[in-house]
């Protein structure tokens, strides 16, 4: 026989394709098939299977029982038109049976076929409560690794998850990694948690490690119950639940007793979290590459409420880390609508990468306690409606609970390929900083390299305390458009670097945007730094912000709002 095969995922079997030699007339075609059996074709069958184009038979497949994985959907990219073989065909340009934005609950063989998906049911460890929106809700409480709750759970796709008071994802076993319990949290693409108020928050503690498996196309959702429900008329809703908290045992400043910064004995309380819930949530030690495991694509919308009262100051922001270390990877994450800090790093020396924060009432990106980790590809869009906020883009500081005398621990880090697009002024005050370096509380300034950026919108683009000195930080190759006056030290340090400019108006694009955040003409002409030369961490990008271009697709597709037709 002949016939033509293109777009395919074939698994399970002994050997994927067994064809006679006398099939050549005419010879039989493939054509972007993933072949995934333990024994290899015939020579005979590999040579078909070779004359044709984007074939493997050497790549796993990762098939989530019959839905596209990351190797699949990585390979959309190289498929056949369908089109483009006859009129019957309709336009499919992916491989496999199903697109990568089709779901469990949401594809085109759901609810007529028989014995297709797994029967559906909350995952062992959680509790059914009826359906939300049409879709069955699973509790998720306690704590991951106790009681009724298995130490390695996974939230599967096809239910929606209510996050239902605070959630632990082990009992922390200190920094030395002896006591408590280790547990591990793994989510599923697509999956969406939500709480419904200021206690409902997920803490993943000291020893525990949560993996977060979003993808481009199908990113973790962490959210409200409004949102999830679509309740709400504001859109500029925020503070509706906790937040996202990530704790380890890598090297912090402050330490709740008299020891030495960066020991194994030096460690602190996550902010705000004692007081909602009757027991602190610990984090720092001595381990720097400490792993609490991985978050790729996700979002987090409309968290940060506060725990007790506003008038105590104690809300929460959208992803807390406290003492990380450098082997968890965080890689594509968008906080929206944070009613503090977008995103605040207590210490640690954990990297990140693609990072979009809109909508921070407070602080969108906050330093503190001695955090000594990179960030490449930031992005930063404030809001001026929300009520009270927003304050700076970037605080960095070294404030913790009881800073000692004394040490080398500051904090440190190193960012480049930033855009952050501002806002005047807030409410309550008339001079709001894009990147505040401050020296706060008698603790010494901060210090950090920051290279490739674009900064606009603020009153001022840089106020750096004068005790930022051991060492100075550094800034290169930085586009600050903002009105206001620079303090001596700022203005200081910006001539002290390269290819910088206060005196340039930004020219930032829009191309099927909400708001303007490709580089134009002015961004295009500046001369860049080499990332990869600063840290090891980065990756080449010559140019300066955090999306080059219309054609850098770099943030579409798993964030919301910034893109037309991807609201939150």
């Amino acid at each position: 026989g002949s016939g033509r095969f293109v777009n395919g995922v074939l698994t399970g079997s002994n050997v994927c394709v067994a064809a006679s030699a006398a099939n050549t007339s005419p010879a039989p075609v493939f054509n972007s098939n993933l072949f995934d059996c333990p024994t290899q074709p015939d020579a005979t069958s590999l040579g078909f299977i070779n004359a044709g184009t984007n074939n493997t038979t050497t790549t796993a497949n990762t098939l989530n029982g019959v839905l596209p994985g990351a190797t699949e959907i990585a390979r959309n990219a190289t498929a056949v038109n369908p089109t483009t073989l006859g009129s019957f065909f309709t336009a499919g340009t992916y491989i496999g049976a199903f697109s990568a934005t089709e779901t469990l609950a949401n594809n085109w063989a759901a609810n007529w076929t028989i014995s297709l998906f797994p029967a559906a049911s909350c995952p062992t460890g959680t509790t059914q409560s009826g359906t939300i929106v049409g879709v069955r809700r699973c509790v998720l409480s306690g704590v991951v690794g106790a009681g009724t709750v298995p130490a390695q759970l996974r939230l599967t796709a096809g239910n929606i998850y209510q996050i239902a008071g605070r959630v632990d994802v082990g009992v922390d076993r200190g920094a030395a990694g002896t006591g408590g319990t280790a547990a591990t949290l793994t989510i599923d693409a697509g999956v969406t948690l939500y709480g419904s108020s200021a206690g409902d928050m997920l803490i993943v503690n000291r020893g525990s490690q949560v993996f977060v498996n979003g993808t481009s196309t199908q990113p973790v959702i962490m959210t409200s119950a409004g949102d999830v429900e679509s309740t709400r008329s504001d859109t500029n809703a925020t503070r509706e639940w906790g937040g996202f908290i990530i704790l380890g045992r890598a090297p912090i400043r402050g330490c709740n007793t008299g020891v030495a910064q960066g020991s194994e004995a030096c460690q602190s309380a996550v902010e705000g979290v004692t007081a909602a819930t009757g027991r602190d949530a610990l984090f720092g030690g001595a381990t720097s590459a400490d792993n609490s495991g991985s978050v790729r694509f996700l979002q987090i919308r409309y968290p940060g409420a506060f725990l007790t009262s506003a008038a105590a100051g104690d809300d929460l922001n959208g992803l807390t880390m406290g003492g990380v270390g450098s082997g968890t990877v965080i890689d594509s994450v968008h906080v929206h609508n944070s009613g503090d800090d977008g995103v605040e790093i207590f210490g640690g020396t954990v990297n990140l990468r693609n990072i979009a924060i809109t909508g921070a009432l407070d602080d969108s990106f906050d330093l503190d306690d001695g955090w000594a980790g990179a960030t490449q590809f930031l992005l930063i869009r404030q809001y001026l409606t929300i009520t009270g906020g927003p304050d700076r883009l970037v605080e960095s500081s070294n404030r913790s609970a009881s800073s000692l005398a004394g040490g080398t621990l500051v904090t440190n880090p190193q960012i480049a390929n930033f855009t952050m697009i501002g806002v005047p002024q807030n409410f309550a005050a008339a001079n709001i900083q894009g990147i505040s370096l401050n020296a706060t509380g008698g603790t010494p300034g901060s210090s950090g390299r920051y290279a490739n950026g674009v900064v606009t919108g603020s009153t001022t683009c840089l106020e750096a305390a004068a005790a930022n000195t051991s060492p100075a930080p550094t800034f290169a190759s930085i586009l600050f458009d903002c009105p206001g006056a620079y303090n001596a030290t700022s203005l200081a340090l910006i001539t002290a670097g390269a290819n910088n400019t206060t005196a340039t108006a930004n020219t930032l694009v829009s191309s099927g945007t909400v708001a303007a955040i490709f580089n134009g003409a002015n961004e295009t002409a500046r001369t860049a730094v080499d990332p990869v030369t600063l840290n090891p961490f980065f990756v080449a990008a010559p140019y300066i912000g955090a999306v080059r271009n219309s054609a850098d697709t770099r943030f579409q597709g798993w964030t919301c709002g910034i893109y037309t037709g991807s609201n939150c």
